[in-house]
C-alpha cells in the first residue's frame, strides 16, 4: 500500500543528483542517501523512509515526515 503522502520530487526518469540533494538539505549525500530519495517505492511497505516530504521538500528521513501535513 502507498502512502499518498510521500513523493518523490522528480518524476519518470528525472533523479535528484548530488548537487540537487545538497541545494535542499545543506550537505553532501552519505551511503544510500541519493537512493532513497529516488526510490520508486517511496511510502510503500518497506519504504516509508523513502523519497521527499511534497510539503516540505526535503527527504522524508530528515525530520520532515512527521510534519501536520502527512
Amino acid at each position: 500500500m502507498t502512502n499518498p503522502n510521500y513523493h518523490l520530487i522528480f518524476h519518470g526518469t528525472e533523479k535528484m543528483n548530488t548537487k540537487e540533494f545538497m541545494l535542499l538539505t545543506g550537505r553532501l549525500p552519505e551511503n544510500d542517501d541519493l537512493e532513497r530519495v529516488n526510490c520508486n517505492e517511496a511510502g510503500s511497505d518497506g519504504h516509508i523512509m523513502c523519497g521527499t516530504c511534497e510539503a516540505h521538500n526535503m527527504p522524508v528521513w530528515e525530520g520532515h515526515y512527521r510534519c501536520p501535513t502527512q
